[in-house]
This record gives structure tokens, C-alpha cells and sequence, in this order.
């Protein structure tokens, strides 16, 4: 059985002039189990909300250690807090929320689908949609 778990975690954009608090909605999904999706606030009416796939792994530890490179980097920032940074192409942002909302969020998913126990979770059938197509066939 599919079940989804969502939260809304208060993320802080790190910006030059003062933080900018980002209600983040956070979503699990237990037919993608290694993955946890961020959606931002919507800024514009007219662009989407901007949408992040984080590793679920890679989130938990970096909770307790800096974890990452390239686009996802994951650390924590003083005691109580984790600090999230996304680099693409069009530029690069730095978001801090609190462990403890973080740690929570994470617990359920683990709850729902251990560490280690993923793979009967995964739909393997969307998969084969993604098949790279053979060059040769081009």
C-alpha cells in the first residue's frame, strides 16, 4: 500500500539583506522511498513553485554531519538548527530550518520504510518507463 506523508517545515532563505522565512512543504512517498520532495513558495504567479528531490539518506545525515556535493549539500548550523544548500544553473540558495521539525519529519518516513528496506517499496515498473533508448536506434 502507498501511503504519503506531508509537512510544512518554516525553512529561512538566507539572503544579503535579512532571512526570509520559506513555509516549505516537505512530501514522502513510500512508492519512492529514497527520496524526500521539497516544494518552495510560490514567488510569482506566473512561475511555478520551485521543486527539490533530496535523498531521504542524505537529509537524516546531514542533520548530524556536513553530507553532500553538487547540487545538495546538507550540514548543521550550531545546535538546533540544519542548514539545506541547492545549487543549479541559475544561481545557488542557503536555507536553515530546525532540526527537531526536520528530524521529525524523518522519523515518520523511516517509520513507514526502514533504512535498508527500500526496494520492495520501489515501483519498478515506472521505472522501465525511463529506459535510456539505445543510441544505435536513433
Amino acid at each position: 500500500m502507498n501511503q504519503v506523508i506531508t509537512d510544512t517545515v518554516d525553512f529561512l532563505l538566507l539572503t544579503p539583506a535579512a532571512p526570509y522565512v520559506c513555509p516549505t512543504r516537505l512530501t514522502y512517498r513510500t512508492f519512492d522511498p529514497l527520496c524526500v520532495t521539497a516544494c518552495f513558495p510560490q514567488q510569482f504567479p506566473h512561475v511555478s513553485a520551485p521543486t527539490w528531490t533530496l535523498g531521504r539518506d542524505l537529509l537524516a545525515e546531514g542533520l548530524r554531519t556536513p553530507v553532500g556535493q553538487g547540487d545538495v549539500r546538507v550540514r548543521p548550523l550550531g545546535r538546533d538548527r540544519t542548514l539545506v544548500e541547492l545549487h543549479s544553473h541559475h544561481g545557488a540558495a542557503a536555507l536553515t530550518a530546525r532540526t527537531a521539525e526536520l528530524a521529525r519529519f524523518l522519523d515518520t518516513a523511516y517509520a513507514l520504510v526502514p533504512r535498508g528496506h527500500e526496494g520492495p517499496f520501489i515501483d519498478w515498473t515506472s521505472l522501465t518507463d525511463l529506459q535510456v533508448p539505445d543510441p544505435t536506434d536513433m
